[in-house]
């Protein structure tokens, strides 16, 4: 199943609403949302993967797939 273009609104909306900016977000020609989510200083450096996981979780989307991680930056793609 595609990820609507309404599910990424709410996504980005919610991780907006923690602090965090999102750099780039679409739906690839796979129907797949992906996000490239910069900490822009909120969270702990350490543990703010946990709060983009929760936000996945509390959609109930199908699945996800952190492609990139670092303490700055997570580039998440959406199922």
């Amino acid at each position: 199943m595609n990820v609507t273009q309404r599910e990424l609104d709410v996504f980005i909306d919610e991780v907006e609403r923690l602090g965090y900016s999102v750099r780039y977000a679409g739906i690839n020609g796979f129907g797949n949302g992906e996000a490239t989510i910069d900490r822009n200083g909120a969270g702990d450096p350490m543990e703010w993967e946990y709060d983009i996981k929760d936000i996945v979780y509390d959609m109930e989307l199908r699945d996800y797939d952190i492609t990139s991680y670092t303490q700055e930056t997570i580039v998440i793609t959406l199922f």
